[in-house]
């Protein structure tokens, strides 16, 4: 347990999440958003995987390959580099000052439609 969660972040080389259940795993989008390469399982991956190429999903149900990925990531400096580039380059779309301006629009736009449903 820490109640330093940054400085475990930025003290990291990579965040990997291979979890076999998850909503949306807030936590991929903040490793990301500290510029971490994310290795996730596909429900660890979220929303940021399924929509992006910002991280990298793993199958974490053979071994084989999630330690393949896992091997490249800790014997490649530079691919660790570009993936942690990556990774906060797709994060920044998913900031609250973005998706809630998006959901409002969707929101508005699927009531409206509604609305205009029920009166015609």
């Amino acid at each position: 347990f820490t109640r330093d969660v940054r400085r475990e972040y930025l003290a990291a080389d990579a965040f990997i999440l291979p979890s076999i259940e998850e909503g949306d795993a807030i936590v991929t989008y903040e490793a990301a958003a500290y510029g971490l390469p994310v290795i996730a399982s596909p429900v660890g991956a979220g929303r940021i995987g399924s929509e992006t190429d910002g991280i990298d999903i793993v199958d974490t149900t053979d071994p084989t390959a999630f330690q393949a990925v896992l091997a490249a990531f800790a014997l490649d400096p530079d691919l660790r580099l570009h993936r942690s580039r990556r990774a906060r380059a797709s994060v920044e779309a998913y900031d609250w000052s973005m998706v809630g301006p998006r959901s409002y629009a969707s929101l508005h736009e699927y009531l409206s439609a509604q609305g205009s449903a029920a009166a015609g």
